[in-house]
């Protein structure tokens, strides 16, 4: 196995984030029971977080309970990093949490009027936001430590569990 935080992604082929069809050729057959223990194996990090949605399973990893980054895993297997840990992933945190609310709580109102904040990660360089729409959907953004910046994770779809 490569070493690195994301060497383990590299090589891979069929992530339709990097252009394969939404099919892609198969590399494990990715299921709730196997999902875990697949992502732990194929990364050497803990698995913090699953969830599922339309399109692909997301993923926080980290080592001893903290968070360092977070994965989408689609249903041929491909393992591939969010957009915002590929952009953001170690950057100077010039903006704290309790700013990183602030920014997130008007991101929310002006695009998802009602939504209701659930969760805030912190990463090495941004923090994810995890938010219930107003028909009760689970949705994401994420917001650069650096320079506020905000990222809509519209590639999952809809929450399923």
């Amino acid at each position: 196995m490569m070493s690195g935080p994301t060497a383990w992604w590299a090589g891979w082929q069929g992530c339709p984030m990097m252009g394969a069809p939404a099919g892609g050729r198969q590399i494990y057959n990715v299921s709730n029971a196997n999902l875990a223990d697949y992502v732990r194996r194929a990364t050497g990090l803990e698995v913090l977080e699953v969830e599922k949605y339309q399109y692909n399973y997301y993923v926080i990893v980290g080592r001893n309970g903290k968070p360092l980054q977070e994965l989408l895993v689609f249903p041929n297997g491909a393992i591939h990093p969010e957009p915002q840990s590929m952009m953001w992933l170690g950057q100077p945190m010039y903006i704290d949490n309790a700013t990183a609310l602030v920014i997130a709580k008007k991101w929310l109102d002006t695009y998802f009027p009602g939504a209701e904040v659930e969760e805030v990660y912190t990463f090495p360089g941004y923090y994810t936001v995890h938010f219930a729409t107003s028909d009760g959907d689970m949705q994401m953004i994420s917001i650069s430590g650096y320079n506020g910046a905000v990222i809509f994770h519209k590639w999952h779809g809809k929450h399923i569990q």
